[in-house]
């Protein structure tokens, strides 16, 4: 089953008003040098650091991504289809 990108966006939204958010959306803006560079939903600018993502995903200009908090940064997790 799918989900619509906004759905999922909401319900990732709404789940941790208060804290920092555990799981975040974005889309893939830039790849240079196997580096990911990533402009997160409800933001203008591309981010000025790259992302790592798991093995398992091949990111591709304009994917929209699942990313999840690791430390004190994200890790992509996955293209949202």
């Amino acid at each position: 089953m799918s989900l619509n990108s906004n759905k999922l966006l909401n319900t990732i939204t709404n789940s941790k008003k208060e804290e920092e958010a555990q799981t975040r959306m974005a889309v893939v803006s830039s790849i240079r040098s196997g580096n990911i560079y990533l402009t997160f939903y409800g933001e203008e600018e591309m981010s000025q650091k790259p992302y790592k993502r798991l093995d398992s995903y091949m990111p591709s200009i304009g994917d929209t991504v699942v990313l999840q908090k690791v430390g004190s940064s994200y890790l992509i997790t996955g293209k949202v289809v």
